[in-house]
């Protein structure tokens, strides 16, 4: 898969707000299924890991990420449900030269 930071952010707005998937099967994704000790959020919702998705606790509340990465290339996503926020980090880089941030973007 290509895409870029813009198309990263678009996809977590769809997918996290409910235009992606039914409502049943997004409560689903976001269970969390490995680490239900470390807490719950105000929803009821415990952190952790959910169906591709990892559900952490932030300064700025819940936060839903997906990271990636290939040799030269590292990504995280995360959307922060109460604010209805999707943050995207993009970093390309050559190990010999270190890491070279390529983009973040931010929308509402």
């Amino acid at each position: 898969m290509v895409s870029n930071s813009k198309d990263m952010v678009r996809w977590a707005k769809a997918l996290f707000e409910g235009k992606v998937i039914k409502q049943p099967y997004l409560d689903e994704m976001l269970k969390s299924v490995s680490k239900p000790t470390k807490g719950k959020d105000i929803s009821g919702r415990a952190y952790g890991y959910g169906l591709g998705v990892s559900i952490v606790k932030t300064n700025y509340g819940t936060a839903f990420r997906h990271g990636g990465f290939f040799p030269g290339y590292n990504s995280m996503l995360a959307y922060f449900p109460d604010f209805k926020i999707a943050v995207v980090q993009s970093v390309v880089y050559q190990a010999n030269i270190g890491i070279k941030p390529q983009s973040v973007r931010l929308t509402e």
